[in-house]
């Protein structure tokens, strides 16, 4: 499973003219429910990328090499670029996340609550719930009602 994350993140480097800026690899971690679709051997249909510091949009865009280098769909908004890579979906969250940790300690549900930094091993923080199929609601969700 980290190879394939791995290789998620490498996929958005490419991309990404990391050389020329003051990117670092280190700022960018995946996390949600691609943990999830792997661990239960389902396709993966779209990837959550955090970026970890405070980043405007029309600066980080200024870094991606060439936009028609992504299929079809290329959506930009105040606070994420979205794009399609071989048929995947990529949404870049480009409002500054703290630690991975405290991010997905507010998502709404337990099974999406994992993450993946560069080169280590994914956090998982429910598996059981994930293999047992269980979804169970985060009482600490961000916004609660917005989930319901």
């Amino acid at each position: 499973m980290k190879n394939k994350l791995q290789e998620h993140l490498n996929k958005v480097y490419k991309h990404i003219n990391i050389e020329g800026s003051d990117f670092n690899k280190k700022d960018f971690y995946i996390a949600g429910g691609i943990i999830r679709s792997m661990i239960l051997n389902e396709e993966v249909k779209d990837v959550d990328i955090f970026i970890t510091r405070e980043v405007d949009v029309e600066i980080f865009l200024e870094h991606i090499k060439e936009e028609n280098c992504f299929e079809r769909s290329f959506f930009i908004s105040d606070n994420a670029v979205n794009f399609t890579i071989r048929g995947i979906k990529y949404q870049i969250v480009t409002t500054v996340q703290n630690s991975p940790k405290k991010l997905i300690d507010e998502f709404d549900f337990t099974i999406n609550m994992s993450y993946y930094e560069n080169d280590s091993e994914p956090y998982i923080e429910n598996k059981q719930h994930i293999l047992d199929k269980q979804l169970k609601f985060n009482l600490k969700c961000r916004n609660r009602l917005g989930t319901l």
